[in-house]
């Protein structure tokens, strides 16, 4: 038998062909002769490419498997074989398993087995050897990614997952030669995806799709894109529509963007180390390129602005260009002595053109705060920034709390509370509710009316700070609360509003009522004493 190289094969399974049992068995290998490969038709699998795989919502393939029928003479008896079944328990063999027609009773196998199927071994009996006959086909060009998964209702015919290039792997059926193939198959020595040789039944043109069960059960395959810059792998899945497109990637030549543009298991490789120029307002200078998280990075010396010390600052190929060179000896007049009379040599003055004996660098930027256009090293000149010595101010930054006008809008700490409205933030107010106490010593900040050496009143509130509330003040029912914040002063369980002796304990409260005679006009007042039990009414 040849052997065929194949490129991309798909799955098609045949009309009603389900893919999953429940209580079935597993098949025996097909013995293979050694001389059957010479009686085999020789076939090529035309290629396909990564283009031709199918997008999700195209329709399922045309089935090419029919499924078995029943013959007259076969009769099909409550229990017996080719019974509709739900559960092994339904079926007198005690097996149901999944056939082209649905849920179905099978037998043991003994002479031959009916409706043409096949003799296999039920693996989860091993190891006892039950043998139960099974229709064939159940699984092929079924999407797998191993041979387990070809092999459905718990039998073993040694159906395997063979590659078949870039579109995946599918599900073959072992064979001995072409016609035990179904039509559209041919009968081919593979490998399976563990590497083994075989021999199956593969699709000989034409791309697989999937059935609903293949859908149903989540039928995947791996699949990948390959060219000259690398090979990326993906995944194909069963869904409603038919088998999905490839998930892999298209590989690309490597970058710097921390992604493994070619799938080769590094990422950024072979990106650094190339030529690039640091560019800033002053100039471009030669650097390295290196590449950190992703990002492209010019490392090297950034351009300055080109001063009189013999170096070319700003890289432009030129030393010392502008300044004033009286001799003609192409050296700079202020390499040669103290340009700006400061008594500071040249050399090492911070603004060699600009007179700064105390040589002051506020932001240390090896510049002169004479001749430094930033000095807080803030990127906002000095001529915009209203704090051109502090970074922490400038146009622009968002305000925060510290007594400075950040954003130089001339308001200062805008937006922060001001508890005693005297112009300072609490943020830097060292007494926030200006009584007169500052924050460290007062037990109420932010409380006007509670610091030390205040007059105690009574307002349920510890007004000088002595660790005790409204002190001196009358508390009738001694329960801890001073008479002008309880209210149940005689604490005889009625609230003051509503007890009419609102500083005498009276749980049996008297009541008054006034009653007027329609006849006469006339109107009197009674009182009655009433003594009443919690939780009833009184009735006078």
């Amino acid at each position: 038998m040849r052997q065929l190289s194949l490129v991309v094969l798909s799955v098609v399974v045949g009309q009603g062909i389900a893919t999953g049992c429940s209580g079935g068995g597993s098949v025996t290998a097909v013995d293979v002769p050694e001389d059957a490969a010479a009686d085999t038709v020789e076939q090529e699998l035309p290629p396909v490419t990564q283009d031709a795989a199918p997008e999700a919502g195209f329709e399922l393939a045309a089935p090419e498997i029919e499924p078995v029928e029943v013959r007259p003479e076969e009769t099909v008896e409550p229990g017996g074989a080719g019974y509709p079944c739900t559960l092994a328990g339904e079926c007198n063999s005690g097996f149901c398993i999944y056939t082209p027609q649905g849920k179905q009773c099978t037998v043991a196998c003994e002479e031959e087995c009916p409706f043409g199927w096949t003799c296999s071994i039920h693996v989860p009996s091993l190891p006892d050897q039950v043998m139960v006959c099974v229709p064939r086909y159940l699984d092929l060009c079924r999407p797998c990614v191993a041979n387990e998964e070809c092999r459905m209702n718990g039998t073993d015919a040694g159906q395997a997952c063979i590659p078949y290039g870039p579109g995946g792997a599918f599900c073959g059926e072992p064979c001995v030669d072409t016609p035990d193939c179904p039509q559209g198959y041919s009968c081919m020595d593979m490998e399976d995806v563990a590497g083994k040789a075989v021999t199956q039944c593969v699709r000989i043109e034409g791309e697989c799709g999937c059935t609903q069960w293949d859908a149903d059960s989540g039928a995947t395959t791996g699949c990948y894109v390959e060219n000259q810059a690398g090979k990326c792998a993906g995944e194909r899945k069963c869904l409603a529509g038919g088998l999905s497109a490839c998930s892999a990637k298209i590989p690309a030549a490597e970058s710097c963007d921390g992604v493994d543009d070619d799938c080769d298991g590094d990422v950024d490789e072979g990106t650094a180390g190339g030529p690039c120029l640091v560019t800033n307002e002053h100039g471009s200078c030669p650097g390295v390129l290196s590449c950190s998280g992703g990002a492209a990075i010019c490392e090297g010396d950034k351009a300055e602005a080109e001063q009189c010390d013999g170096l070319d600052n700003n890289c432009n190929g030129v030393v010392d260009e502008g300044f004033p060179d009286l001799n003609g000896n192409g050296k700079a007049d202020c390499l040669e002595s103290d340009a700006d009379s400061d008594g500071v040599p040249n050399a090492t003055d911070n603004c060699p053109n600009a007179y700064n004996p105390g040589q002051a660098d506020n932001d240390m930027d090896g510049m002169g705060d004479t001749c430094d256009a930033d000095d807080d090293n803030d990127m906002s000149p000095d001529t915009l920034d209203c704090g051109p010595f502090d970074p922490a101010i400038k146009p622009g930054l968002p305000e925060v709390c510290d007594g400075k006008d950040n954003s130089c809008n001339f308001q200062v700490d805008e937006g922060f509370k001001d508890t005693d409205f005297d112009g300072f933030a609490d943020c830097i107010d060292e007494d926030d509710d200006g009584d007169g106490t500052v924050d460290a010593q007062d037990c109420a900040p932010l409380d006007a009316q509670v610091h030390p050496g205040a007059e105690e009143t009574c307002d349920g509130k510890d007004n000088n700070c002595d660790f005790k509330l409204d002190e001196g003040f009358v508390d009738l029912d001694k329960d801890g609360l001073p008479d002008c914040v309880d209210v149940d002063d005689d604490g005889d369980g009625y609230g003051d509003a509503n007890d009419n002796c609102p500083l005498t304990a009276n749980p049996d409260r008297g009541r008054t009522w006034t009653r007027t005679d329609s006849a006469t006009s006339a109107t009197w007042m009674r009182t009655a004493t009433v003594s009443r039990t919690p939780g009833t009414t009184a009735r006078g």
